[in-house]
């Protein structure tokens, strides 16, 4: 009965102190997926570059399933494909369904082309682009030159673009990372995903999703500040797995900028469960492990029903908007840690008018299997070398259930 009444008064507390914010009226425009860059110019490129096509056959970026951007890809000629992922890179760089290697092209073009920030860079960019596009137009790859009016409207579109190719690494440079960017956004906070390892090989697949204050600026940083980047996690990780694992660093999504009153909510989560949902359902066939990371556990909350996964792993978690594992809805073997010195765990285990992310995965009526993280500290540190908490993380990604040590 104490326990309850404790919990009800955070929960109140809890609330009551998001009121008095106005939290409510000024993070729900954040929690919107931004429309896909170059979305206004997208039909009109493919209509130049593949005329044949009936506009019925071309996919929305915003709404068409991966399984549909393939069959799409699929009926392009080779040479019709390098003049999208030349025409229109900004899209093909983010769209799930597009084959691996054309992403990797793409984003890797749009960063080698921006040397400088802001909205210069992007017009900057854009210039170059449409020259090429004229250039190829010339050489007869192009039918029509349009295309580089069409690549020009969907740059400007995006002139709010904070191009510089450093975002994303704390100062480092794309080519000084390691792995390769499978998609690139820098708008607002930014999104992107980095992936380690030969993603369309491997016979495991872990997806990291990090939580609050996690940017484009900071995600990728490498090396690693103060405050450890999930892309070292991911080179940590798969320093341990192996070569036939492939490690990705999943920021798709518009994160809260710190443990600040929009992490209480589940807005961001739900907008980033959709591009999470849509991403993993791209993936090549394996065997799929979800990392998921303090409020990146709600976003993985939200996205794991009817989702291709086979391990759910919740680290440092604030709830993950269900009172339940089974609540989940999904056949995955569903995990939780939390270090004992972790400070999520003066979190209220409470949801009250769809605030707070409800019951810890901690809890044993939860329902999820809990592991031992040894020596690993704190809230960040559950990848640290040498720790109980790296090898299990590693177990469970390489499909080794029953070696996961439990508490």
């Amino acid at each position: 009965m104490k326990a309850s009444i404790v919990m009800l008064l955070s929960g109140l507390i809890l609330v009551g102190s998001v009121a008095a914010t106005g939290w409510w009226a000024t993070d729900h425009s954040s929690a919107q997926a931004p429309e896909p860059l170059g979305l206004h110019a997208w039909t009109r490129i493919v209509a130049t570059i593949a005329p044949e096509l009936d506009t019925a056959d071309v996919p929305n970026p915003a709404t068409a399933s991966p399984a549909e951007v393939a069959t799409f890809v699929g009926r392009l000629t080779p040479g019709q494909r390098a003049d999208l992922v030349r025409l229109a890179p900004t899209t093909i760089g983010n769209l799930d369904g597009v084959p691996l290697t054309l992403r990797y092209q793409a984003n890797e073009s749009v960063l080698a082309a921006a040397t400088t920030p802001t909205v210069e860079a992007a017009l900057a960019m854009d210039d170059g682009t449409a020259a090429r596009a004229a250039s190829a137009a010339d050489a007869g790859s192009v039918a029509d030159p349009a295309p580089a009016r069409g690549v020009r409207a969907a740059d400007v579109a995006a002139t709010s673009v904070r191009t510089d190719t450093t975002a994303g690494g704390g100062g480092s440079t794309p080519q000084s990372r390691p792995g390769r960017t499978l998609a690139y956004d820098p708008r607002g906070d930014g999104r992107v995903v980095q992936v380690i390892g030969d993603l369309e090989r491997a016979e495991h697949i872990a997806v990291l999703v990090p939580g609050s204050s996690w940017r484009l600026d900071n995600v990728l940083r490498w090396p690693s500040g103060r405050r450890v980047s999930p892309l070292v996690n991911a080179v940590r990780l798969r320093e341990v797995v192996g070569a036939d694992v492939a490690v990705v660093v999943w920021l798709g999504y518009d994160a809260p900028e710190r443990v600040d009153l929009a992490a209480v909510g589940s807005a961001r989560a739900i907008a980033g469960a959709v591009a999470l949902r849509r991403f993993l359902h791209s993936l090549p066939p394996a065997h799929v492990s979800l990392l998921c990371h303090s409020y990146g556990t709600v976003v993985c909350g939200r996205a794991v029903p009817g989702s291709p996964v086979d391990e759910v792993v919740a680290l440092a978690s604030p709830g993950m908007d269900v009172d339940r594992a089974s609540d989940l809805r999904t056949t995955a073997r569903v995990w939780a840690a939390r270090t004992a010195d972790d400070p999520i765990r003066i979190t209220p285990p409470v949801r009250v008018f769809g605030l707070g992310h409800s019951t810890s995965p901690v809890d044993p009526a939860f329902g999820a299997q809990i592991f031992r993280t040894g020596t690993a500290k704190g809230h960040d540190q559950y990848y640290t070398d040498g720790t109980e908490s790296l090898a299990n993380l590693a177990r469970i990604v390489l499909g080794r259930a029953a070696e996961v040590t439990l508490r």
